[in-house]
């Protein structure tokens, strides 16, 4: 079984690893007058995840592996959720379909990602999941909760 990883969370490295000392100092200096955020330390805080993701008729050839729901994934209670997360149109595109849901209002795909969808076929969420794992993936969080 292959495993991938599916988070933002090497991107932003990314980002923040690619910043020069410049960037740091102004970044330090426009921040320096901030008043400090308290920690979240309420257990009102903690955020869960979801159970995995698999079809109990097709044995899975490739587990996508997640960290931690977005809020707007929670709230929604479906894996990558949020409008912006091209998760879901990619999936779409390699297994021939369109990204028919959507949250809070919009009804159609981000601008930036609009133009680069290959298929005109909607699905809703549960028939996006079922032909996902009908292919032989799976969906796993691999944090169970966290503070945030």
């Amino acid at each position: 079984m292959r495993l991938a990883l599916c988070s933002c969370t090497l991107a932003t490295g990314l980002r923040m690893a690619s910043t020069t000392p410049q960037k740091a100092a102004r970044r330090q200096a426009t921040t320096a007058g901030t008043p400090a955020k308290r920690p979240k330390t309420s257990p009102h805080f903690r955020k869960g995840a979801f159970p995995p993701v698999v079809d109990e008729q097709t044995r899975p050839h490739t587990l996508l592996l997640g960290t931690q729901p977005s809020d707007t994934s929670l709230r929604e209670n479906r894996y990558f959720m949020t409008n912006a997360n091209v998760f879901w149109h990619i999936v779409g595109d390699a297994l021939g379909f369109r990204r028919g849901f959507h949250v809070d209002g919009r009804t159609e795909a981000c601008d930036f990602i609009r133009p680069h969808l290959l298929h005109d076929e909607e699905l809703d969420y549960d028939d996006a999941v079922k032909k996902f794992t009908g292919a032989g993936y799976a969906l796993w969080d691999t944090v169970a909760s966290s503070q945030r």
